[in-house]
């Protein structure tokens, strides 16, 4: 009897995830009871794995992860490779290389096999089992994944090379991995191999060439110190060509580190003391940009005059041209802009060009208050160009010629919903200022399809798919079901209904309008409430009530962001479904009731909570006006404040185009346009 209390208090402790000590870790009573719980409880269980992986307390997922992935065969593979992962993360190799070998050696068709056999690969290569680590780099490289993991295995098998005396092959693969890798930390990998073999084999640094390079890259990868001694003993190289790389590289990394009037200075040595340099026009043209930035416009203003004068023929003169025009126009000098736009005879403009030199001739032309001559301008876009059209017919109405301009808003407000296309509308209306209905407005449920049983689904990731999705881990569920969508012949109209109702139910809006765009069988009836879905409806509805924000604004705004992708990150840092910057999000998450420390911005409800906080935020700072609010969000507030002082009074058509940014510009547009055909297809006949 008393054998038996201590068996069953054992397995209580283990069950509680208070284990034994680690000599019994290889039972695990606590796997032991988990194995004869239903679904539910393993499920319960790896949640709260991934819940504790997510919010980075490493040594609690390691430990759930394992107890899982003994009990749970199902997600056993999923359960191995966080393992891995988290014992890495602790520096436990050989914990993290047992958890690899488990994923690559049992679950070949695992979603993870690359990424596990990459990671293994690095990992026994460190340990110094080179034999082993070249047999998983070697079966990475069969299975052509990712580039990321191609280069990962390319890395360890050069690192073998290297060992074997092989040392310009291997410093070969880790210079041109470096340069060709998106991913930082595998390009911080190349960089570090590469620098260690140069300084125990000399005879391998770089020539001049592949030095100034290199420190072009460093920039790339703001390592403002390696730029910085990479490019110095070449500052002073009898090759001109290559001191002026230099040049500017040292000018990169003193702007990279706020030292911003050596950072001008270096641009202007380049442009002016070596002319016969490909640097030297581009050069003055990235000093003139940071100056115009910096609202520093004047002396932008005279860099790009002498840019005109000295590379009339380089590539980024008309630009140049273009941003001088800009600048007297911001300044109030209509008269000088448009002058100086009248002087592109000796410039090599290119057809895109060419458009926008089109389009602001028109536009000076309507601020100076000749719309005749604007209207030249506006026709010379063609009657493809939405915009064009659009202020053709402004100023066909501005001249009293209200039939042909009324003509002309018909053709543009009848074609798809779309921001020019409202505009029109509103001017045949007679309606002025747009605003957005703020408060009282729902979304309507929205009409989910049951998943169809598909008994041709592969077995193996159906099955991981279905249990992630019972588990309420839709990211990893996600990535089941893209290997299901993978091996799909997705011109069957059955696998259609399946992929199309399995995405909308796993939250994988983002791939489900990837699959319509190329299904070009699809009309586009059927197609809309795929490309416009009430994603994560629930999130955003409590979000936009509290806030007090329509939800299909919202929408049409994570819309435009993310695509619906949980996932993504912007180069810049801006990250999930409202790409919110990590500093933003620290600041505004007090005022949801969330820990500014311990955000998920991956996480949707996170996210999307913090996201419309900052909306409301703005709309509140911009008077509620949708415009000046979604130019905020997108450049920032102190520029949308410069360009709303600068547009007092201005229509709200005349705002956005007088928006500096052409990506902020284009931003506001596409939001709109969003806006409005989640209006049309969600509340017919109201947006207005």
């Amino acid at each position: 009897m008393r054998q038996l209390v201590w068996v069953l208090v054992w397995v209580a402790l283990g069950a509680t995830g208070c284990g034994p000590s680690s000599w019994l870790a290889s039972i695990d009573p606590g796997a032991w009871w988990l194995r004869w719980q239903g679904d539910t409880q393993k499920q319960l269980r790896f949640r709260q794995a991934w819940q504790a992986w997510r919010a980075q307390d490493v040594d609690r997922a390691y430990g759930l992860f394992v107890r899982v992935a003994r009990a749970y065969p199902e997600l056993a593979d999923h359960s191995w490779f966080h393992a891995g992962l988290a014992a890495a993360k602790r520096q436990r190799r050989q914990d993290a290389i047992a958890a690899m070998e488990r994923v690559v050696g049992e679950y070949p068709q695992s979603v993870y096999f690359a990424e596990a056999a990459a990671h293994l690969a690095e990992w026994l290569e460190e340990s110094g089992s080179t034999d082993r680590a070249q047999l998983w780099a070697t079966r990475v490289l069969a299975q052509a994944p990712p580039p990321e993991w191609q280069q990962r295995a390319r890395l360890v098998l050069a690192r073998v090379r290297e060992r074997a005396g092989d040392y310009a092959e291997a410093a070969r693969v880790y210079r041109e991995v470096w340069g060709q890798a998106k991913n930082a930390e595998v390009r911080e990998r190349a960089r570090s191999h590469l620098t260690k073999l140069r300084a125990a084999h000399p005879q391998f640094a770089p020539n001049p060439g592949e030095q100034v390079e290199e420190a072009e890259w460093a920039i790339r990868d703001r390592d403002w110190t390696l730029a910085r001694n990479l490019a110095e003993p070449l500052a002073t190289t009898m090759d001109p060509e290559l001191r002026a790389r230099a040049l500017v590289v040292l000018a990169e990394v003193a702007y990279g580190l706020a030292q911003w009037e050596d950072a001008l200075r270096g641009w202007w040595m380049v442009g002016t003391r070596y002319p016969h340099t490909r640097s030297a026009a581009s050069a003055l043209y990235r000093m003139g940009t940071v100056l115009w930035n910096r609202n520093r416009d004047v002396a932008a203003d005279r860099v790009f005059a002498e840019l005109l004068q000295r590379y009339p023929l380089a590539d980024v003169a008309p630009r140049a041209l273009l941003a001088r025009a800009r600048i007297a126009y911001s300044g109030g000098d209509l008269t000088h802009a448009q002058a100086l736009l009248s002087d592109t005879d000796r410039l090599l403009v290119g057809p895109d060009l060419q458009r926008e030199f089109f389009w602001w001739r028109g536009w000076f032309a309507w601020k100076s208050g000749n719309a005749g001559e604007a209207q030249r301008w506006f026709e010379r876009l063609g009657n493809e160009d939405e915009r064009g059209l659009y202020w053709r017919a402004r100023c066909l109405e501005a001249r009293g010629q209200t039939r042909q301009a009324d003509q002309i808003y018909r053709k543009v407000a009848s074609g798809v919903s779309s921001y020019y296309a409202h505009m029109a509308e509103r001017r045949l209306r007679g309606l002025g200022a747009v605003t957005v209905r703020l408060a009282g407005l729902g979304m309507p449920a929205p009409t989910l399809p049951e998943i169809p049983p598909m008994p041709s689904m592969d077995p193996f990731h159906g099955t991981r798919w279905q249990h992630l999705r019972a588990a309420g881990v839709q990211s990893l569920a996600r990535k089941e079901l893209a290997a299901i969508a993978a091996g799909a012949p997705v011109g069957d109209p059955t696998w259609r209904t399946f992929l199309l109702a399995a995405w909308m139910r796993t939250d994988a809006y983002a791939d489900a309008l990837r699959a319509v765009w190329s299904w070009r069988d699809w009309s586009p009836s059927d197609r809309e409430r795929v490309e416009y879905p009430l994603a994560f409806q629930e999130h955003v509805l409590e979000a936009a009530n509290a806030q007090r924000i329509d939800p299909l604004f919202v929408l049409a705004v994570m819309r435009q962001e993310s695509l619906f992708d949980p996932e993504v990150c912007s180069p810049a840092g801006a990250c999930g479904l409202m790409q919110l910057m990590p500093q933003t999000a620290r600041r505004v998450a007090p005022a949801v009731g969330l820990d500014p420390e311990r955000l998920d911005l991956f996480d949707p409800r996170t996210n999307i909570l913090v996201g419309v906080r900052h909306l409301r935020e703005l709309l509140d700072l911009f008077g509620d006006q949708p415009f000046v609010a979604l130019a905020a969000y997108n450049g920032g507030e102190e520029a949308a404040r410069r360009w709303l002082a600068r547009a007092h009074g201005l229509a709200p058509d005349e705002f956005v185009e007088e928006i500096t940014y052409r990506e902020t510009r284009d931003y506001v547009k596409r939001v709109w346009t969003h806006y409005l055909r989640y209006q049309q297809i969600y509340r017919p006949g109201t947006a207005s």
